[in-house]
């Protein structure tokens, strides 16, 4: 059988041609998942119902019904309040099954798209567990990590196949919330900050919220570092978890103390058309709001939970104040949602987790839960907007875009003549010159 050797131009011409093909099948996959998380909508909440506990609580049963199809029932003192959702996870969900419904959000967040992914639920419902997994010591391939280490993953996977038409990079800064003052987890390189002691080890200096002259939210002074690996990316989460303010209560013996924000900056190159995008998400473990009768808190956890309740109700209103479409929207109210301003809202993509308990003792708190969740359900966030740099090329076309207007206007001052344009009040500042002194001086002239 005779085979044809092909020539390097050829070949160059087939590759060409094959990245072409890649080029537009990759856009056609981008673009498409954008319309349908624009269908989506830009506000999504879903539900996660976590087991019972082997003991008093299994043996007094549950409280809730789930019926499918995202509806929820809760039966309280004889009577039934129905609930729907986008989507509700029963006790045997698994964490892949929560990664699965973000993971197309992440999609966005590299095409420039500002994202807020959040656990929200009262203490001891599973919100650090579905966020950052079983603990620091479930390892990166653990059947339970959570979606911070998911979303890291999917990150170097996408990074490595889109090498070949986008230069991905990736900034990761962790810090927490804790009695309204902004703390670098990893500040220092990843080693704490020993000004003043407090809970969860040394406590790291309060940083400043601002924000920019474009709108953008910036944390001043918080570390971020270039993530160039996974297991780099692993290795920071594990510190941050290993200095946030935790302590035992009554309800909870691991009670987290503080609202745990860990960001992902993502900034990408088009290889061809050298346009930029800028997107960042926010994965978010709420400190779980408590009754503080059932926690038996004192003193200083007396006074955090106090905090705590204080900021998610600033939350609440933020979300009732989206719901009811209002001119203005209390961002400033709490440190929290100064933070989360232009990932929460307007053009932003959020998506929540409620997380709750079916046991019958802790009804009270998962129907406040419910109800926070059922209203956050009803907000309609306005079209998300892409943070797009323009490239240099993008510049150039519109520049000259600009000067074939100018000379096209010259050209048409030409034919009338100079003066006559001066007296019909032609705009000459394409020639360098202001208009309303030359049309005086025109007007002198004839």
């Amino acid at each position: 059988m005779r085979t044809e050797k092909l020539t390097q131009a050829q070949l160059a011409q087939g590759l060409k041609h094959m990245m072409g093909k890649y080029r537009g099948a990759a856009e056609l996959n981008r673009k498409q998942n954008l319309e349908l998380q624009s269908l989506k909508g830009a506000m999504r909440v879903y539900c996660r119902v976590r087991p019972l506990r082997p003991g008093p609580e299994a043996e007094d049963g549950t409280c809730l019904h789930l019926r499918g199809l995202g509806a929820l029932s809760l039966l309280d003192k004889g009577a039934t309040k129905e609930f729907q959702f986008d989507h509700v996870y029963g006790p045997n969900s698994k964490q892949e099954g929560i990664f699965d419904d973000a993971r197309p959000l992440l999609q966005t967040v590299m095409d420039g798209f500002n994202v807020s992914v959040m656990a929200y639920g009262p203490t001891g419902s599973g919100k650090t567990y579905s966020i950052t997994g079983a603990g620091i010591g479930g390892g990166a391939s653990g059947k339970h990590r959570g979606l911070v280490q998911r979303m890291l993953e999917d990150v170097f996977k996408t990074i490595k196949e889109r090498a070949v038409i986008v230069d991905l990079s990736l900034k990761l800064s962790m810090f927490e919330i804790y009695n309204e003052d902004v703390r670098d987890l990893l500040a220092g390189g990843g080693a704490a900050n020993t000004k003043a002691g407090g809970p969860g080890g040394a406590a790291r200096e309060s940083l400043k919220v601002s924000t920019d002259r474009h709108g953008s939210v910036v944390v001043e002074g918080l570390e971020e570092y270039a993530v160039d690996s996974l297991s780099k990316g692993l290795a920071l989460i594990e510190h941050g978890q290993g200095v946030r303010a935790t302590c035992a209560t009554n309800i909870n013996e691991h009670s987290s103390r503080s609202h745990l924000l860990i960001r992902f900056s993502v900034h990408s190159v088009d290889k061809r058309t050298g346009e930029r995008h800028r997107g960042k998400m926010y994965l978010i473990d709420l400190a779980g709001s408590e009754n503080v009768s059932q926690s038996g808190a004192e003193g200083r956890v007396l006074r955090e939970a106090i905090g705590i309740n204080k900021s998610l109700a600033a939350l609440h209103d933020v979300m009732l104040a989206l719901s009811n479409k209002d001119n203005h929207v209390p961002y400033r109210n709490s440190t929290l949602t100064k933070v989360l301003a232009d990932s929460l809202g307007g053009q932003a993509k959020c998506l929540m987790y409620v997380m709750i308990s079916p046991a019958v003792k802790d009804r009270l708190v998962t129907t406040s839960a419910l109800k926070f969740a059922a209203r956050c359900k009803a907000i309609v966030l306005g079209e998300a907007k892409s943070n797009v740099d323009k490239s240099v090329f993008t510049e150039l076309e519109e520049a000259r875009d600009k000067l074939k207007v100018a000379e096209a206007h010259v050209q048409e001052c030409s034919k009338v003549g100079f003066a006559r344009a001066v007296v019909e009040g032609w705009d000459l500042r394409c020639w360098g010159w202001g208009r309303r002194a030359h049309t005086r001086a025109g007007a002198a002239r004839t």
